[in-house]
């Protein structure tokens, strides 16, 4: 048998213990007896608890399945998981529902605040409420959505000129009285069967996507 290189142990007032244990193995040291049992005495008692191989095997697909992968400190097997997901996923259901069910209540009992509130944040943010009446006539029409899209990330793509007469518009005139305002057009329209994405809408004049109606 080879022998072992380690220097021998010096002797500390903390040998019989724990932290003895870890003194001798900073210091490359041959652990002392006393300390040696000492890390096996700590060894036993914050190791994690076993459980029996064939209950966990019985209860797999269950929650009860994963705390005994969790208990034995082991990887938690695919039906185990799925288990798991799903009780999150209707925990965080009935979290949601409970939230919708309360915001409808309190708008119900309290109509006047919710206006002025609603009022506020149309005024704070032309853009959102622009982009978020989009995507309510897409939905109504039962357009694909991809993502909310604002009048600015239009002209960012397809600049500020009129893509069915190209000519210039009005970017400050208003869209309801003003026809040379500024619309955002389908493309090919959402009663045909277009989509509500970047590539499909464009900038328009009042005048002109509402002349063009549907074609």
């Amino acid at each position: 048998m080879e022998k072992d290189s380690r220097p021998e142990t010096t002797f500390d007032p903390r040998c019989g213990t724990y932290a003895g244990s870890v003194r001798h193995s900073k210091l490359h040291e041959k652990p002392c007896e006393p300390c040696r049992m000492a890390k096996n005495e700590y060894r036993r008692k914050n190791q994690k608890p076993r459980t029996n191989l064939s209950i966990t095997r019985e209860k797999c697909g269950t929650t009860a399945g994963y705390k005994a992968h969790e208990a034995r400190g082991e990887f938690t097997c695919n039906p185990c998981r799925i288990a798991i997901n799903e009780v999150v996923r209707l925990r965080n259901q009935k979290i949601k529902d409970l939230r919708a069910l309360k915001s409808r209540q309190y708008r119900a009992n309290n109509p006047d605040h919710v206006k002025a509130v609603e009022k506020a944040w149309r005024e704070a943010n032309p853009e959102k409420k622009k982009a978020k009446d989009l995507s309510r006539y897409a939905r109504k029409k039962n357009a694909p959505i991809v993502e909310r899209i604002t009048p600015q990330q239009v002209l960012d793509k397809w600049g500020s000129d009129c893509h069915i007469c190209s000519k210039p518009i009005d970017l400050k005139a208003h869209r309801q009285t003003n026809p040379l305002g500024l619309h955002l057009d389908h493309v090919v329209a959402l009663a045909n069967g277009g989509t509500h994405t970047l590539d499909n809408i464009k900038p328009s004049h009042v005048f002109c996507n509402l002349s063009k109606g549907a074609k």
